[in-house]
């Protein structure tokens, strides 16, 4: 389990299309597109996950700081943990997404199943928004750190363990697994891993390529000067 944090300079509007197979940009590379059918949106809504941002972010009744690095929107990406039994996954998000509703009680705006990327696991990415009822202001604002905070951080995988091996009535559900010891990296952070080693490939082949020019040039003005 990890909890992404985003501010109004991040590409929104990519990363709730990612999540719901609207992008353009989406990475056909870990995507079987056969299988995308399989995934699903647990918000019932007639709306997009970007729509619904915009219609919170623009609400005059909400207040967002000019600050850049203000978080505008959070996201926990969930895998089916070990311990789970695959027929009941579907029974698993459910209960999931209704837990992240329960305890940080902000509008969700995705709450998105994949089960389409055959490198990884099940999972999910439930988005909201971080907003909080402002009494002296008598408005909504924008204040992640009031509901993501360290306290919260602490007790989150023990608190969501406790209850899904309550409500599933299991037990040794594993969620503190060694993907969250070494500080769990969301399913886009593993991708940009991969992307940024092909990168650098990339470059090491276009700088071979490079000194291969420059040999070729040097021994081209060598036979016009002789």
């Amino acid at each position: 389990m990890h909890i992404a944090k985003f501010t109004r300079n991040d590409n929104i509007q990519l990363i709730l299309g990612h999540n719901e197979r609207t992008s353009k940009h989406n990475n056909k590379e870990n995507i079987d597109s056969s299988l995308t059918q399989l995934n699903y949106n647990l918000l019932n809504s007639n709306k997009k996950g970007y729509a619904l941002f915009k219609d919170i972010y623009n609400n005059k009744q909400v207040y967002c700081s000019p600050r850049k690095d203000v978080n505008v929107l959070c996201s926990v990406c969930l895998q089916l943990c070990n311990g789970i039994p695959i027929e009941r996954a579907d029974e698993y998000f459910y209960l999931a997404a209704n837990f992240f509703a329960k305890r940080y009680k902000c509008p969700c705006v995705s709450c998105c199943v994949h089960k389409d990327e055959p490198s990884s696991k099940y999972h999910m990415h439930y988005c909201f928004v971080p907003i909080i009822w402002d009494e002296k202001k008598q408005r909504y604002k924008f204040r992640c750190k009031d509901i993501v905070t360290k306290e919260d951080l602490k007790t989150l995988h023990t608190d969501f363990k406790n209850y899904i091996e309550k409500e599933m009535n299991l037990e040794n559900v594993e969620v503190l697994n060694g993907a969250t010891a070494n500080g769990n990296k969301t399913i886009l952070e593993l991708k940009n891993q991969e992307l940024e080693k092909k990168v650098a490939k990339q470059q090491e082949e276009i700088e071979k390529l490079k000194q291969l020019k420059n040999k070729l040039q040097n021994e081209i003005e060598y036979e016009l000067v002789r």
